[in-house]
């Protein structure tokens, strides 16, 4: 069966003949099932499985023990479970075998297996390594609560081996967590107590929920003093009684209910609590899940009253840390105090007593009050002299002083009630409280005299530009045009030509940053500046660059950068490149090149990356390859293999010494450039047991790993013939990895997919009607229809009339040449399976030998086109048995070049042979023909099984090769054939 994955599923199968054909297929090739999740094969069941399966459960290949049982598990196979349990407890069978047994065991018979698949849980020999601790968490699903108590489980659950790997144990301590009664909450109580398999991920659920059954039971006293132990150490780390969990809420607080949450409170205070329990206790928020409530002040009043003198005073400092002053219920509890009230006296008499306004006491209040203030931002004036000023300033510009306007801007940054600027570098206006509080006349008139003052010339870049200065009256004319372009942006129309080039260098340099000019800004006053004033921008802007690359600071101007630029602007920035050695500089610059001018950029990292760079500096150099695996993976990848494959050292520290993380992607190559990939990551970093631990690398490692998952992904979803290839590869380097036969699967599987066309019901209809009628819907199939045509080519030749003589020169007794046959070929399939949708040609030139040379010309070029015009093609390959390339033309020819050149990977070696029984040697007046020796020293059955040994060798290339023999051997009616 060819595809026997294809009848699982939600296909109904008809018949148990039918079912166990593709059990038995399943079985026979069980590394090329792909076992996809969610696939189900509970439609496989037939009244023979349980012994089908029980042989392949005896097979010494660990796949077919692993379809066994996942069938055996689907299928509800009862009679296997004895083989299953006796797997799962199989010391020498391997950990992934055991685990799927035992998982088989518990859906099968779950009763059972309590008692069978204890033993997992007992003995630690008989679990062996158990990495991921599968088998326990099976034993400990299968065997409580009927063969295990909860004391027992408690004693026996600890940490699992891999803390972020959710399976069968974590699932076991989750379902434990949410089954766990009231009679359970001794031994639970006493393993919290005891650090509840100390603090970490895996046992929170089962933490928080011993926490909420203690809680419900306080009226057992050893409950409660287990929780006061709890709470103790709880506090002393300031961590929350219950731990948030994914999905928590409030509806899910244990201490809802007043009487237990005083009882708690209650035994705590008995134990003489210290300070730092009491703050823990008293914390409010329900963020912290601690245990007073805001309502439980008055509860804590009564308490205060009710216990003994000599106990209150922990109590006094309760109340005191549970009092919230902005709580109104709590004012009222203390302003109507009784002063009768032991708590009264201790504690609130000191709030509410009434003091001489001229005692020390209220001295010592003034003075804490005034140190308090010290610390509190006054409020702000209404107004101020600067408000005053600048609309004098502005005045003045009315006047005709319109260097006046930069003042008057810079004043509305001063803060207000002090003389001190603030937000400078934010260049709207509109956002200053300044601004906001203006009367709008005043705002009418700043934005006229605005206008005006982009009409003056004041910038003198000379004096301050890639010199690191603020040139205020500069930064006045940027503030002028955003104030512009947000209230008035029509008033822009009016500046000339020269008004922009004046204000150019400004508006190319004001930085672009989060919380000071907006991009949207700087777009769209460049843009109109850009056809007046281009020259003046990018030249201010290189001047700027180059000042602060000098300066050895970095620019940020990539918005100005990507709308500025130019080949010119690009050569400038690569000489500062050049001749700059400030990491910080250069990067800033190679990353304005990457993004605005790509090829430059690649260049000259590719440059550094040369053996030649290399050597002369091999930090930069790596820097280098560093920011292209992040910024442009198709452009370094190749050279990257190179140096992985040469200097190996260099490439993994290139990996691992990356200062920031960034995604690495997969550039799109061939499948087997990608299996070189692939290798060398599994080579270099090979897959961690551990790659869920909390290393600090971490990060680092998944970073890599997912780079080497996604590269092996991208080869078996290409959907390309050399994908199975370029997998076979990868698996013959690591033959102990049995999952890559389950990658080659999936990668057939999405070469068919591929390859897949959806038939019309017309075409579906004529096919059942004409028998002769073949669906083609890939070359796959095409080649089908052509092998199935040249069988019945093959009776022609030597059926009841026979036409092989047609072959044969019928004078000489010879054979004609291999031209005779592809003729006879073509002429004969044209007939039998040709037809609207298939073509048959002759000698089809597919590649061209030299600038004028004669092409190389396949033999039979057989091409046919679906419904939807997608055109297959197989291609044919003929050879007579005396041809010299016999045994190699099916690789050197058909494989090697025909086959790529149409890009076709389907293809049909056939061999003409001939019986030399009835072949004349030699004849008179004719030369004597070699080819009869050439074919008598070859045995048919030896070269027949030489050929399909090659076809079978090209299939692990990607190639599909039949082989077909023809006999034509001499035969013609009424004669004895040879």
């Amino acid at each position: 069966m060819a595809d026997p994955e294809s009848f699982t599923g939600e296909v109904e199968l008809p018949g148990d003949s039918l079912r166990a054909a593709v059990v038995e297929g399943l079985l026979a090739a069980p590394r090329r099932v792909t076992q996809e999740f969610g696939r189900n094969y509970s439609g496989l069941k037939h009244p023979g499985i349980g012994e089908q399966l029980r042989k392949g459960m005896s097979s010494s290949d660990e796949d077919v023990r692993r379809i066994a049982i996942r069938i055996g598990r689907d299928c509800g196979a009862e009679d296997l479970y004895s083989v299953l349990v006796h797997t799962a407890l199989d010391v020498a069978e391997t950990d992934r075998i055991r685990v799927a047994a035992g998982y088989a065991c518990l859906d099968l018979q779950k009763a059972q297996a309590a008692n069978d698949l204890l033993p997992l849980v007992m003995s630690a020999a008989l679990r062996g390594e158990d990495r991921s601790d599968e088998l326990i968490g099976i034993g400990l699903r299968a065997c409580w609560p009927m063969r295990l108590t909860a004391t027992e489980v408690f004693s026996i659950i600890k940490l699992p081996k891999r803390r972020l790997f959710f399976g069968a144990y974590q699932s076991f301590l989750d379902d434990f967590a949410e089954a766990l009664q009231s009679s359970d909450v001794v031994p639970a109580v006493e393993w919290l107590r005891a650090g509840g398999s100390s603090e970490g991920e895996p046992f929170r659920r089962l933490r928080n929920a011993v926490v909420r059954l203690a809680l419900q039971n306080l009226d057992d006293r050893a409950v409660l003093e287990a929780m006061v132990d709890v709470i103790r150490s709880r506090a002393t780390n300031y961590s929350p009684l219950i731990e948030i969990e994914p999905g928590d809420d409030a509806q899910l607080d244990p201490l809802e209910d007043d009487r237990g949450r005083h009882a708690l409170v209650t035994a705590l205070m008995e134990m003489s609590p210290s300070d730092e329990m009491l703050l823990w206790i008293s914390d409010l928020s329900y963020a912290t899940r601690h245990v007073l409530r805001p309502e439980d002040l008055p509860w804590i009043a009564q308490q205060c009253a009710s216990v003994p003198a000599d106990r209150r005073e922990p109590w006094f400092k309760l109340f005191g840390m549970a009092y919230v002053e902005s709580n109104r219920a709590h004012l009222d509890l203390v302003l109507s105090m009784s002063e009768d009230h032991p708590l009264y006296t201790a504690v609130v008499a000191d709030w509410v007593r009434p003091i001489q306004i001229d005692s020390p006491e209220a001295a010592a209040m003034r003075s804490q009050l005034d140190r308090a203030r010290r610390f509190r931002v006054p409020d702000p004036p209404q107004s101020d002299s600067f408000d005053t000023r600048i609309s004098e300033l502005i005045t003045e510009c009315e006047a005709g002083k319109l260097p006046a306007f930069w003042q008057a801007a810079r004043m509305f940054y001063v803060r207000r009630g002090s003389d001190v600027t603030d937000n400078e570098h934010d260049p709207d206006m509109t956002k200053l409280l300044r601004w906001v509080d203006a009367p709008d006349e005043l705002k009418e008139r700043v934005l006229r005299v605005a206008v005006e003052y982009l009409h003056s010339r004041g910038c003198n870049p000379q004096e301050w530009l890639g010199k690191g200065l603020i040139h205020y009256p500069s930064c006045a004319a940027y503030r002028a045009l955003v104030l512009l372009l947000k209230l008035r942006p029509d008033s822009l129309e009016s500046l000339t030509p020269e008004d922009w080039r004046e204000w150019s260098p400004i508006i190319a340099t004001w930085t672009v940053t989060l919380n000071g000019a907006t991009e949207e800004h700087k777009r769209a006053l460049i843009e109109r500046a850009l056809p007046h004033a281009r020259s003046e921008l990018e030249s201010a802007l290189a001047t700027d660059i180059a000042g602060n690359a000098e300066r050895g600071r970095q620019s940020f101007v990539a918005v100005e950068a990507s709308l500025l630029w130019t080949q010119a602007f690009g050569d400038q920035l690569e000489e500062l490149y050049r001749s700059h050695s400030s990491d910080d500089v250069r990067s800033e610059l190679i990353e304005l090149m990457l993004t605005n001018d790509r090829p430059r950029a690649r260049h000259i990292l590719l440059n550094q990356l040369a053996d030649s760079g290399i050597s002369e500096d091999r930090r930069r150099a790596r820097l280098a390859l560093q920011l292209l695996l992040s910024r442009d993976m198709d452009g370094v990848f190749d050279r990257f293999m190179e140096l992985a494959e040469s200097d190996s050292d260099f490439a993994r520290d290139a990996l691992t010494s990356r200062e920031s993380y960034y995604p690495l992607t997969i550039p799109d190559r061939d499948p087997l450039c990608l299996a070189r990939l692939f290798v060398w990551l599994m080579q270099i970093f090979p897959p961690a047991e551990n790659d869920d631990s909390d290393d600090d690398d971490f990060g680092l490692r998944d970073d890599v790993a997912q780079w080497r998952n996604l590269a092996l992904d991208r080869i078996a979803k290409s959907g390309k013939p050399e994908a199975v290839a370029a997998i076979r590869y990868i698996g013959s380097l690591f033959p102990d990895e049995r999952w890559i036969d389950r990658v080659e699967a999936a990668a057939q599987e999405e070469i068919r997919r591929a390859e897949w066309r959806e038939t019309p019901l017309a075409e579906l209809r004529r096919l059942s009607t004409d028998r002769h009628s073949r669906l083609v819907r890939h070359a796959g199939d095409l080649q089908s229809v052509i092998i199935e045509g040249l069988a019945r080519v093959q009776d022609n030749l030597q059926g009841m009339t026979p036409q092989s003589h047609w072959l044969w020169d019928t004078v000489a007794r010879r054979p004609k040449g291999e031209d005779d046959l592809s003729d006879y070929l073509q002429a004969r399939l044209m007939e039998l399976i040709g037809g609207r949708a298939v073509v048959i040609n002759r000698e089809v030139q597919v590649r061209r030998t030299g600038p004028r040379g004669v092409g190389e010309r396949v033999d039979l070029f057989v091409s046919a086109a679906d419904v939807t015009g997608s055109v297959s093609t197989v291609i044919v390959e003929v050879k007579c048995a005396w041809n010299r390339e016999l045994l190699t033309a099916m690789k050197d020819q058909l494989v090697d070049r025909y086959l790529p050149d149409v890009r076709s990977r389907h293809g049909i070696y056939c061999v003409g042979w001939y019986s030399t029984s009835k072949w004349e040697a030699s004849v008179r007046d004719l030369p004597r023909d070699a080819r009869r020796a050439e074919v008598a020293r070859l045995d048919r059955s030896e070269v027949e099984e030489a050929l399909k040994a090659q076809a079978a060798d090209m299939r692990d290339l990607g190639y599909e090769i039949e082989l077909s023999i023809l006999d034509v051997s001499y035969a013609r009616p009424g004669e004895e054939p040879s």
